[in-house]
């Protein structure tokens, strides 16, 4: 989500600060925004360079940010040169092929971790854990209470 502070108020007008330079809002793009918006008079504190999606995502404040994994297969088509390039110019990348069986255990533990997802095996009192079936828990419910729950 973007590092922006917003709040509205009941009176004051604008209060605008920008702590990063700006490349794209300014005060009267941010006014034009929050007049669509019918908002008069709010505290706004950029804390990054932003865009005015980013600013609209947090006024209307109902967007959810989803972890995002690129995985690009048939790497094993192109040159080691490319694959450096495009991973060093787009975030979050993973290169496979699923012909050799490259990095597909690494897709696994990657896709596992972006969506934060653990495995709890049961076990009956006096008897051993079923590790055939584990429950997975995603985020934060990993407690009892949270796989009690579920």
């Amino acid at each position: 989500p973007p590092d922006i502070y917003f709040k509205r108020k009941m009176k004051g007008g604008l209060n605008l600060q920008a702590l990063v330079t700006q490349s794209v809002l300014n005060k009267d793009l941010v006014s034009a925004i929050l007049r669509e918006y019918k908002i008069q008079h709010a505290d706004i504190i950029l804390k990054c360079d932003s865009t005015e999606d980013d600013l609209i995502d947090v006024i209307e404040g109902n967007r959810v940010y989803v972890p995002c994994l690129y995985v690009f297969n048939k790497v094993d088509k192109i040159s080691r040169q490319e694959v450096e390039l495009i991973g060093k110019r787009l975030p979050h990348f993973l290169p496979i092929s699923g012909e050799h069986g490259w990095n597909i255990e690494a897709l696994k533990q990657k896709i596992w971790e972006y969506m934060d997802l653990t495995r709890v095996y049961t076990k009956p009192k006096g008897h051993m854990p079923d590790f055939s079936q584990p429950v997975i828990l995603r985020g934060h419910r990993t407690s009892v209470e949270g796989f009690c729950n579920r």
